[in-house]
């Protein structure tokens, strides 16, 4: 079976604006082939509404698409968050990473 028979899943790829760096090729390139495999959607700084304290379902409206998640979050197919992870933040620290759920 091929990749490409696959149902795409919906990808939400955390990342800065890279396609305005003149040094980000290989990154660029790298989201340009993710693309082929995922439906992806690339939101951080530098992206269009891009705010900081947008909670993780504030995401899901503003794609207008629930995220196919694995893990301690959920599950492929109905990304459903645990009662506890239900209000999830992505703030950033002050080496300018970001990190969900940090108090």
């Amino acid at each position: 079976m091929s990749l490409n028979n696959l149902e795409k899943l919906n990808v939400l790829y955390l990342t800065e604006n890279l396609y305005y760096y003149s040094s980000s090729d290989y990154q660029v390139d790298f989201i340009k082939n993710l693309k082929k495999f995922f439906n992806l959607y690339e939101f951080g700084p530098g992206y269009l509404n891009f705010n900081k304290q947008l909670c993780y379902s504030a995401i899901e409206d503003f794609f207008k698409v629930r995220f196919d998640i694995d893990g301690p979050f959920g599950s492929p197919k109905n990304a459903e968050l645990p009662e506890d992870e239900q209000i999830s933040t992505l703030t950033q620290n002050a080496d300018g990473n970001f990190v969900w759920n940090k108090k």
